[in-house]
């Protein structure tokens, strides 16, 4: 005596047409894990197996690793260095004035580039830090 497999669906009443079951009815139903009903005007395909039609999960995708320039990393560092939401602010706006300073051009005797003194800004950083 063969146990059933509650999983398997062979020798099962088909669903389509209630007169035939389903059979593995050529080699190919075999390799490709399909039956059909053994009903010649219905020949209805199923997966052998219920658990197939469940649809898999897809796998998480893995976090992409991000680059970014230089100047972007420096405001990046000064707003994750703040302590609380007023002083990213801040952090921030200092960065961005004070990005000039840091960068410097090689072939004109490493003179700071594109230097932006912006005391609106500062004042607003300053207002910031202040709350």
């Amino acid at each position: 005596m063969r146990v059933k497999d509650p999983d398997d669906r062979r020798d099962q009443l088909c669903t389509e047409c209630g007169v035939g079951v389903y059979a593995e009815t050529s080699i190919h139903d075999d390799w490709d894990g399909l039956l059909h009903c053994t009903n010649k005007n219905c020949n209805h395909e199923v997966k052998r197996y219920k658990s197939e039609d469940e649809p898999k999960p897809k796998p998480e995708p893995e976090p992409q690793e991000v680059f970014v320039s230089p100047k972007t990393q420096y405001i990046l560092d000064a707003y994750e260095s703040a302590t609380d939401k007023y002083k990213a602010l801040a952090a921030v706006l200092r960065a961005l004035v004070n990005q000039g300073d840091c960068m410097y051009d090689p072939e004109a005797d490493h003179q700071p580039v594109g230097v932006v003194r912006d005391s609106f800004s500062l004042a607003i950083a300053d207002e910031l830090e202040a709350l």
